[in-house]
């Protein structure tokens, strides 16, 4: 039988800052659209982070 292969880590890290760096600008205006609202918006980096967490995985599969 043979192995599968597995991707390094490193590709899995790269693709999971890209996507995390394109998120960023839909996060940030999130969060001012919430401000504008009149509501305060806290955890724009954990909303990025989220994206990328959910996004980066289905490239792999």
């Amino acid at each position: 039988m043979r192995r599968t292969r597995r991707k390094p880590i490193w590709e899995y890290r790269i693709y999971f800052t890209v996507i995390f760096i394109f998120s960023l600008p839909g996060a940030l205006l999130t969060c001012m659209k919430s401000l504008v609202k009149g509501k305060i918006e806290k955890d724009m980096f954990s909303k990025a982070w989220a994206n990328a967490k959910t996004i980066t995985p289905m490239i792999f599969s």
